[in-house]
Formats: C-alpha cells, structure tokens, sequence
C-alpha cells in the first residue's frame, strides 16, 4: 500500500523559490531549471534572502526579548524532551503544508492570467486559517506550556473529564481553545502574539460563516457579535501581519532554545571547597585559660611532659 508514496519535503525550498523567482524575477527563472544540481543549490542559498528577506528587526527585537526570558526561565530536561519530541517536528510539519499551499498560490497567480479578485481572496482566506491552525497554535502552545513551566498557572476551559489530562500538561493545552490560551498568554505579557490573530476571521473560516464578493471584499461573523466586511487589501495585511509573528517567534524561539541547549552541554563548574571557619584568637585563649592542669599523680609515674 505505501510503496512508491513520497513526500516533497527535500525540494520545499528549491519550489519555493523558484515560483517566488518567475513572479518577481521571471527574466531569471528560466535559467534556474537548466543549472547542475550543486550549482542550483548555492544559487539558492546565496539568492534567498534578496526574495524572503525574513522578520522584519524591529519586531524581531519586540518578540526575541521576552522569549528568550521565558526560555531561560521554563525550560529544563524535561521540557526540552516534549520540545524536541514532540513541538519540533510538529511545526516543522505544519510549515510544510502551509507552505506547499503557498507555493500552489504562487504557481496560480503566475500560471492564471485571467484569475478574478474573488479567487484571490478565497485563497487567502484558506490560507489564513492553514497559518493559524498550524505554526501560530503550534508556537501559542508552546508558549503556554513553558509558561507554566516557569511558574504560571493555567486554567483550562474544559473539566478535567473531557481534556483527561494533567493541569498544566502540554496535553491539556493543545486540548484547550484557543480562545482561552490566548487569554492565558495576554495575562502573562504576550498579548503581541495574541493580537496578530483575527479570532473571528479565523472562526468564520473554519465553520464557512463567510462571504467573499465579486470584487474581493470578505463579509465574515454574520452569526457572531459584530459581522463585519473587509476590502481585499485589508484581508492581505491580516495575512502579512499574522505570517511576520509567526517568523519572527519561529526565529526567536529556535535560537533561544539552541542557546540554552548549548548551555545546557557544558560542564558546570565544581562548586568551591568551603573555608574552615577560622576560630577566634580571644576564644582560644580563654578556652586555653579554663582548661584544668593534670597533677603529677594524674600524668602518672614515668611520664615525661615535652
């Protein structure tokens, strides 16, 4: 059943790029195709910056600042064991098939002439909910659990009968809402992550609760609180805006993590022997006066004294 299945992990890179080149630069994606291997290879590394530039410093700094705090603070062995095992490999997954709908957008609005301002805001909006269903829950739980590894506590939404897990655990949380995990993070001075996401948006998405018009614009929360209706370009800007927090925590996370692992490695210095506590020159003496003299009978016959 599973013979000749693969995954396009190894090239997400290359593709990536690639249809980021044709859209930009088309003059030099045509030669991309025809180079050897190797040489494609350092043609995208040396390149990759000129097309993804990465987070933007600013909110790099605003971001890498209290992450790299509660990284020192809530990580230890065994948080760093559910990190590696288990967060890790989750985003790592979670990148990929956002990514690959990226990449499925790119090749459309290159290969598709005639695309229309309503399919251009559909794939948005799917891709919306693929970037906060993935990375941005992904790093809100990770957050949330060394928070409470540095001390916080968390209070789920649900009983303990339906989430059946520890109160803390990071089971518990992934279990949680995100309404509710948000909150926790606001409280514990994130709210930067928490305001990137357009809970609503993202609900309205996910149960289809949504309209999106001819000429782009997108009505969303018709059976929530407020319904409301964005033009096209103010979908793109909650799009751009919930990526860039989701690259900068993903920079800010991996390097502060490795720094701390990096740490962690090192041999800990032997604590210093402890000082015999000298004694008192005025205690000795007197000491020395109230000791009692042995008489010679005592020091016994034959007894030299030096």
């Amino acid at each position: 059943m599973h013979e000749g299945l693969e995954v396009s992990v190894s090239t997400i890179r290359e593709r990536l790029f690639m249809e980021r080149l044709r859209l930009v630069q088309p003059e030099k994606a045509g030669a991309l195709p025809k180079m050897k291997v190797k040489d494609r290879a350092r043609y995208v590394e040396d390149n990759w910056k000129k097309l993804f530039p990465g987070p933007d410093p600013a909110l790099l700094r605003v971001v890498k600042g209290p992450v790299q705090k509660l990284v020192t603070k809530g990580m230890d062995e065994e948080a760093d064991e559910v990190v590696h095992s288990h967060l890790e490999p989750q985003i790592k997954a979670k990148m990929h098939n956002t990514t690959e709908l990226y990449i499925i957008m790119l090749r459309y609005a290159f290969n598709v002439k005639d695309h229309t301002p309503e399919e251009q805001s559909r794939l948005l909006l799917n891709y919306y909910l693929l970037l906060v269903e993935g990375v941005y829950t992904a790093q809100v739980n990770l957050v949330a659990y060394l928070l409470t590894k540095a001390g916080a506590t968390y209070r789920s939404s649900k009983s303990v009968s339906e989430h059946g897990h520890q109160g803390g655990s990071l089971g518990m949380i992934e279990e949680d809402s995100l309404w509710n995990k948000l909150r926790f993070l606001e409280e514990n001075g994130f709210g930067f992550i928490v305001e990137a996401c357009d809970r609503q948006l993202r609900n309205s998405v996910a149960h289809l609760d949504f309209i999106v018009f001819t000429n782009g614009c997108v009505g969303y929360g018709a059976n929530q609180r407020n319904s409301k209706i964005m033009k096209y370009e103010e979908l793109v800007h909650k799009v751009e805006a919930l990526k860039s927090i989701s690259d900068a925590m993903d920079l800010a996370a991996t390097e502060s993590i490795q720094a701390w692992r990096e740490e962690a490695k090192r041999p800990k210095p032997k604590p210093a022997p402890k000082k015999a506590k000298q004694k008192d020159p005025v205690e000795i003496l007197r000491q020395a006066e109230n000791r009692p003299s042995r008489s010679r009978k005592a020091q016994g016959d034959g007894e030299v004294r030096l």
